[in-house]
């Protein structure tokens, strides 16, 4: 007789899709990982947000199992992924890697940090996949591990965590009445823009150029609600929030960087 339980939840959070009820992540277990978990009888249940791994207490496969090594990679179902993706202390394009090792008592949450080292061999034939940028997850489930499980202890849940891409927005409006005297307002939170001057876009229209001072994160569905204002007349509300891909290379006397670009026209 059966008797399936859970014994560990994989869970991904992104701040791009905060708010979302289901992200386009899905995850395949790796070539090399699927004898051992065939051998141990574990079970996976893809979710919206990630995967559960359920086992069965009463297998005598998993009862002499001493140790499990399981690896997964991670798939985009869009290919802007690290247009969107902040990853500190990676470079860009390197593939993310997270580590993690399940001992005998675990806390109910865990959350996952990318290692410094790079991934291992095989990465590159992934992701060559077209439309598929990927990450990798390593578990290791040690024997204390499924022996706490047995006697049914609390699955853990482990987060693998990503942030948005940070950026400063700049607006170019190419109706003709705006001018130096308007101004951007928020109507939510306190960012602040600065007037930039007239700039000439590729279609040879003239544009009044906007930049927010600090940088501001990439969502979905975004937290800003933005306004344009000539004095106290209400002009555009709300306006378009910025988008991914949509970037350019902004250049101010000696500095340089990419900035997100919104046109309204």
């Amino acid at each position: 007789m059966s008797d399936y339980g859970l014994l560990f939840q994989l869970r991904i959070e992104h701040e791009f899709f905060a708010g979302c009820a289901s992200l386009p992540f899905y995850g395949e277990l790796a070539p090399s990982s699927q004898h051992a978990a065939k051998q141990a009888g574990l079970l996976f249940k893809p979710l919206a947000d990630g995967l559960m791994v359920l086992a069965d207490r009463a297998q005598n496969a998993l009862l002499i199992t001493e140790a499990l090594s399981l690896q997964w990679w991670f798939c985009s179902r869009d290919a802007g992924f690290f247009s969107y993706t902040a990853i500190p202390g990676l470079a860009e394009r390197d593939t993310p890697h997270f580590r993690y090792t399940l001992g005998e008592s675990e806390p109910g949450e865990v959350r996952l940090q990318a290692a410094n080292d790079t991934a291992p061999a095989g990465t590159a034939s992934l992701r060559a996949r077209p439309a598929s940028l990927a990450w990798l997850v390593d578990i290791e489930i040690s024997a204390a591990a499924i022996a706490a499980f047995i006697d049914h202890q609390a699955a853990p849940l482990l987060i693998v965590p990503f942030l948005s891409q940070r950026r400063r927005w700049k607006y170019l409006f190419t109706a003709p009445y705006v001018n130096a005297q308007s101004r951007i307002q928020d109507s939510r939170q306190d960012n602040q823009f600065d007037y930039l001057g007239t700039e000439t876009l590729a279609n040879g229209k003239s544009a009044q150029a906007f930049i927010s001072r600090e940088p501001l994160k990439m969502q979905q569905r975004s937290d800003y609600h933005f306004q344009l204002y000539q004095e106290n007349k209400l002009l555009i509300d709300p306006l378009p929030v910025a988008t991914p891909l949509s970037q350019c290379r902004l250049k101010i006397e000696k500095t340089s960087e990419v900035v997100s670009e919104i046109i309204v026209n």
